[in-house]
């Protein structure tokens, strides 16, 4: 719990209760020490250091310590992110807990008075979690809603453009599969009868009259547009 000089002199350490013995000539004189925590000198947060998903949460944990490192118990602690960039990567509640949001890199900062304690959070793009498609033409791209139909005549080509994003909103790269179908997406349908045709890049030409979709297909993730 401490060390003691030639001459007397205690210097408390560590936490817990012992005794302190004098010994001369044959005599011996003990006394109970209690040694407590010192005031709070530093934090720590574990883990220092973490990289997570987009979209993914984790809540972090703060420990404080004396000049011995004592741990000293921590009250009111103010959670913050400290980044460079306007929007943060992440963001923290007033229980340590993080929300990856955006990739890049910032530090997690757990404050008490004047001391701080700091870790590092690196946020990467998340898995796929939903595809947008778009038309694209002279003037850009124009959004899509599975809920309105795309209204076309025969011989007319247009070209078709699937966007990727997680679930925090990051777009990501997609090379999707693409697929028409002359009912509902998906469903097969022999090539004689096709509204239209499209290709790997999603180019699409339609041919027949009538109503059906065009989807596009990454892994479990899909999306489509009804096409008349």
């Amino acid at each position: 719990i401490g060390f003691i000089s030639p001459d007397g002199i205690f210097t408390a350490a560590k936490g817990g209760v012992g005794e302190i013995l004098a010994m001369d000539s044959g005599l011996t004189a003990r006394v109970t020490i209690e040694v407590t925590e010192g005031t709070l000198k530093s934090i720590a947060i574990k883990p220092e250091f973490l990289t997570m998903e987009a979209g993914e949460a984790y809540k972090f944990t703060a420990f404080g310590f004396d000049q011995f490192d004592n741990a000293v118990p921590l009250d009111d602690i103010q959670w913050s992110i400290d980044a460079q960039d306007n929007v943060p990567p992440a963001l923290v509640d007033a229980t340590g807990k993080v929300t990856a949001w955006h990739p890049g890199a910032c530090q997690l900062i757990a404050q008490v008075g004047n001391i701080k304690g700091y870790a590092q959070v690196f946020v990467q793009p998340g898995k796929l979690h939903n595809l947008q498609l778009f038309i694209l033409d002279s003037v850009g791209q124009t959004f899509l809603s599975a809920k309105a139909p795309l209204q076309l005549t025969s011989g007319t080509q247009i070209q078709f453009v699937a966007k990727g994003y997680d679930i925090a909103g990051n777009e990501l790269t997609v090379t999707p599969d693409w697929s028409v179908s002359n009912r509902k997406p998906l469903a097969s349908v022999s090539l004689a009868n096709m509204i239209g045709r499209i290709i790997f890049d999603g180019n699409f030409t339609a041919i027949k009259a009538g109503e059906g979709f065009v989807t596009a297909r990454q892994g479990f993730i899909s999306a489509s547009v009804k096409v008349q």
